[in-house]
């Protein structure tokens, strides 16, 4: 069973790419629109028009929760707000 959709707005291409840069460097690998992480696969597609990004976990261990998942994504996307790489 999907997560809840997550939703961020203001998400200009600078701040993606440098979302994308965290995600990857955190062990993310990305085909296409899905994203897999440590038994956890994500839908990620990003509205470059409309700086919206929408994540929704599709898969997951049955020990984390989807509150869990939602909240490693928010501190990797604040994470890349704030600049750190």
């Amino acid at each position: 069973m999907a997560c809840p959709e997550i939703t961020f707005t203001e998400v200009d291409p600078a701040f993606y790419g440098r979302l994308l840069h965290q995600a990857v460097a955190a062990g993310a690998f990305f085909n296409g629109l899905s994203v897999k992480y440590e038994g956890v696969e994500l839908n990620w597609a990003y509205d470059e028009p409309s700086q919206t990004l929408h994540v929704t976990c599709s898969k997951k261990p049955f020990y984390a929760s989807c509150e869990l998942v939602e909240s490693h994504v928010r501190m990797l996307v604040e994470k890349a707000k704030t600049g750190g790489l």
